[in-house]
C-alpha cells in the first residue's frame, strides 16, 4: 500500500486545512486590535461612550479602540457645547481645542505635544470657565479625575 501522506496534494491540501482552522478559530492580537482612525470630539455627537473611564485603556497603538487617542476624558454637568483649551502657556493663545461631545466626552486623535507640560482650561457653553492649577504632561484626563482627583464638573 502507498503512503499518500508524502505526496505534495496532501500536504497542500493539509497546509490549506490548517491554515483555514487557524484563521477560524484563534483569535490574534493583530487582527483584533484598533486601528488610528481619526476620531475627534464634537459638539452635538453622541459617539462617545464608557463616561468616567480612562480612555486610552483602549484607545491606542495596541488597544482594542479604534483611533489612538492623544487627549480622552470626561466632563459632568450642564457642559452644553463645552471646549477643552490647551496652552503651553497662560500668555499666548491656545495651541488646540477640543470639543465635548453630548455625551460629556473629549477625544482626539490628532498628535500633541505634551513634553514641556501644557495648562488646561475648560470652558461650558453658558461661558463657565475652569483652569486646571498645574501643567499636564499626558492627555489621559481620567486617569486622574474620578480616580484620585474630582471629576471633572459643571
Amino acid at each position: 500500500m502507498r503512503d499518500s501522506s508524502n505526496s505534495p496534494l496532501y500536504r497542500l491540501l493539509l497546509t490549506v486545512f490548517l491554515l483555514v482552522i487557524t484563521f477560524t478559530f484563534v483569535k490574534c492580537k493583530k487582527w483584533t486590535q484598533g486601528k488610528n482612525d481619526t476620531e475627534i470630539s464634537k459638539h452635538g455627537d453622541d459617539e462617545g461612550h464608557k463616561k468616567g473611564q480612562n480612555c486610552m485603556n483602549c484607545h491606542y497603538t495596541e488597544g482594542q479602540g479604534d483611533g489612538w487617542f492623544s487627549v480622552g476624558g470626561s466632563v459632568y454637568g450642564s457642559v452644553g457645547d463645552g471646549t477643552v483649551y490647551l496652552y503651553k502657556d497662560w500668555a499666548s493663545p491656545a495651541i488646540d481645542s477640543i470639543e465635548i461631545d453630548a455625551d460629556g466626552n473629549l477625544y482626539t486623535t490628532e498628535p500633541i505635544d505634551f513634553v514641556d507640560g501644557l495648562h488646561v482650561s475648560i470652558k461650558s457653553g453658558n461661558g463657565t470657565e475652569q483652569h486646571m492649577t498645574g501643567k499636564i504632561f499626558n492627555g489621559q484626563c481620567n486617569l486622574c479625575h474620578g480616580v484620585t482627583e474630582d471629576r471633572i464638573s459643571f
